[in-house]
Order: structure tokens, then sequence, then C-alpha cells
């Protein structure tokens, strides 16, 4: 078992927003936004 290397980035947004993303692995990147992924709801 190997072990996995995670670390924690910060951006800013154009508006001043701190944004904080976890990065684990290796490989091209996939950002997941929490909700994406769920049917809209009219």
């Amino acid at each position: 078992m190997t072990s996995e290397s995670v670390r924690q980035v910060y951006a800013t947004s154009a508006d001043g927003t701190k944004i904080a993303a976890t990065v684990t692995g290796q490989g091209r990147p996939l950002v997941i936004s929490p909700g994406a992924l769920n049917p809209a709801q009219d």
C-alpha cells in the first residue's frame, strides 16, 4: 500500500473571496462541486 499525498491549496476569486481546495493523487485535475451532479428540482 502506498501513502497518498494530500495538500490544501487556496485561491482568491475576482471579488476577493478565498477559495480552498484539497489536492490528492496524481494526474489530470478533476473538480467536483457539491450539488453539481444533482438533478434540478423545478
